[in-house]
């Protein structure tokens, strides 16, 4: 289902701090940091990923000297992905760095993908966008914070699984880079 902006009405939202998103105060501007969000569908993840790990050390131990076959490789591939992405819903953050005409973006401590430098006098307009996703037995939502470039292009600054944490983030970015 395509992105659609969160709220029509002109009436601005205001959210307040979540509590695993915390803001710093430094000399050339400020930190904003958010903690994500760990659930039990990740403990599921990893813990698959971990016994496809020891189901096939366990077969290459004790069963199997010769090549590897199709099936093996997927499995010594998959594992260790499963078990890193596990990890990195519990253990990373999102970093926002917002000053000396920069926003910076960083994502870790485990390395991940969507890290980057924005000139913020580059940043036309920020909005919050909700996307709806639907499962034959649920549906659920995430939101972005989208940044509008002046060369026309949009990227995706965070996607949060809660409306409150994309929401504090976009007004936050919105009153620290004088954007309205």
């Amino acid at each position: 289902m395509p992105d659609q902006p969160l709220a029509s009405n002109p009436v601005k939202k205001r959210y307040p701090q979540p509590k695993d998103i915390k803001v710093e105060t430094v000399p050339d501007g400020v930190k904003i940091y958010r903690r994500w969000s760990f659930k039990p569908d990740d403990i599921f993840i990893g813990g698959i990923g971990l016994l496809l790990l020891i189901l096939e050390l366990s077969n290459r131990l004790y069963v199997s000297s010769g090549g590897l076959n199709g099936l093996e490789i997927i499995l010594i591939i998959i594992g260790p992905i499963l078990v890193y992405f596990s990890l990195a819903h519990r253990i990373n953050s999102t970093r926002f760095t917002v000053g000396m005409g920069k926003i910076a973006l960083r994502r870790g401590p485990l390395p991940w993908f969507g890290n980057r430098v924005l000139p913020s006098a580059g940043v036309v307009k920020l909005s919050l966008r909700e996307e709806r996703h639907r499962s034959f037995r649920s549906t659920w939502s995430l939101y972005k914070v989208v940044a509008s470039l002046r060369n026309g292009k949009e990227t995706v600054l965070d996607t949060c699984e809660m409306e409150d944490q994309a929401g504090f983030l976009h007004q936050e970015l919105e009153r620290r880079l004088s954007i309205s």
